[in-house]
């Protein structure tokens, strides 16, 4: 703010300063007129003679060298002032905009020009003002890791060690793909991404769906907790079931009955703005012309609500359409007190355990060999155990399991993962029930 202050101060003494130096006295228009008269400038020299007769009549010599000038341009010379009674009022010329400049002065004209800068200078040293104070607001951060003050200028905290900003991800990236480069791996197999192709488990489970769908019985039902592999399973039918039906896959029950209509009729080719127009009675002739079943695969069925359910029933009731449900455990006992009619036409209700220990090997080994491993490695026996261990054989829990090893084994540069990295995350809780 001193400085906001010190350059304005600064700014506006030169402002009036430049305003000042314009206003010439008559001795300075004098001379003035007296160069340009023997430089040649008659013009320029009269008009700053008559300034100067403005100012004093009487000035010494002035009206001389006027009369000389008005002679060398063969104009009127002008005689020596008689005594004359007082001059009359001035009169008020009106400002309009045609004779506006000629009513400026060069010296008004400067002195306006000078304020001007002084103003534009003004603004220039706030905004710097400004943007100086919102730096020095914004010159220190905080670590990640150990929430200390750290200056903008230090990339690595002095007080826990950590890398902060671009360092930080540089290195962490740097590290990651060194490490998946050794084990052959394109990027990290253990997201939350759901891989349908990768589908591993629930043969039973599977082969039991497949044969109620293929016999049109009814419609099915599949409850699990979080993280169980509902959400797999629909899509990995949705793969198997495009050749001998027309099935579509339901994230969630719609808020609204036409919401769903909308979505099946432009999933069987109805341009979207002629889907708005059908209704459950124009999608039996629709199914009829593609001519398969139609499966609608709906995920997080506990969300049914009592007002979706009567629709969605009587969509069921249709020919050969069928519905496969996935939801919490919850979802059954729901269904058979609150939706009741649709809780009798199921033919399947199947309940999905957590993997055993072969099956989650082979989750393990379908992930590591997708991305480009081999086997199980870099896991070790007794890693393995662990991780079966806290995670329960739970899908989900799992795959953040082996994420959490695969990040602790880079951070820590380990080329293998054994049961000693794993202490941490079984003695953390983090899967507890």
């Amino acid at each position: 703010m001193r400085v906001f202050l010190a350059g304005l101060l600064i700014v506006l003494s030169c402002g009036a300063a430049t305003a000042a130096v314009q206003q010439l006295t008559p001795d300075q228009y004098y001379e003035r007129a007296t160069l340009q008269y023997l430089t040649g400038d008659l013009s320029a020299a009269a008009n700053n003679l008559r300034t100067v007769l403005k100012t004093n009549p009487n000035y010494p010599g002035a009206r001389e060298l006027l009369n000389s000038i008005q002679r060398e341009k063969g104009l009127k010379i002008i005689t020596a002032p008689q005594p004359a009674p007082a001059p009359p009022a001035p009169t008020v010329v009106p400002v309009t905009p045609s004779n506006l400049p000629n009513l400026i002065t060069e010296e008004m004209r400067l002195t306006i020009i000078g304020f001007i800068g002084a103003a534009v200078a003004v603004v220039v040293l706030w905004l710097a003002n400004s943007l100086i104070a919102s730096y020095r607001r914004r010159r220190v951060r905080y670590c990640f890791n150990c929430r200390s003050a750290i200056s903008l200028n230090i990339d690595q905290c002095p007080n826990c060690g950590a890398w902060i900003g671009a360092k930080m991800q540089l290195s962490i990236s740097k590290a990651q793909r060194n490490w998946y480069k050794k084990l052959g791996w394109r990027r990290n197999p253990f997201t939350l991404d759901i891989h349908p192709e990768l589908f591993t488990g629930f043969k039973d489970e599977v082969k039991l769906i497949l044969e109620k769908l293929a016999a049109q019985s009814g419609h099915i039902l599949i409850t699990a907790p979080l993280g169980s592999g509902k959400t797999t399973i629909l899509r990995w039918l949705l793969n198997q079931l495009v050749i001998d039906s027309f099935a579509i896959y339901v994230p969630r029950p719609p808020q609204e009955f036409s919401q769903l209509i909308k979505l099946i009729v432009e999933k069987m080719g109805v341009p979207a703005k002629e889907a708005a127009n059908y209704d459950i009675y124009h999608l039996q002739a629709l199914r009829q012309r593609v001519g398969k079943p139609l499966i609608i695969l709906m995920d997080e069925a506990h969300e049914f609500t009592i007002e979706i359910e009567k629709p969605l029933r009587t969509l069921g009731d249709l020919d050969d359409v069928k519905l496969v449900m996935a939801g919490l455990p919850e979802t059954c006992e729901k269904f058979q007190k609150e939706i009741r009619p649709l809780f009798e036409r199921l033919v399947l209700n199947i309940s999905l355990n957590p993997f055993d220990y072969r099956t989650f090997k082979e989750l393990i080994k379908a992930r590591i060999e997708h991305f480009g491993g081999e086997g199980v490695a870099p896991f070790q026996e007794d890693a393995l155990k662990i991780i079966y261990e806290i995670s329960g054989g739970i899908p989900r829990r799992v795959i953040k399991a082996c994420d959490w090893a695969v990040t602790r084994a880079i951070e820590t540069g380990s080329d293998s993962i054994g049961s000693s990295l794993l202490e941490d995350l079984r003695q953390s809780g983090h899967f507890d029930q």
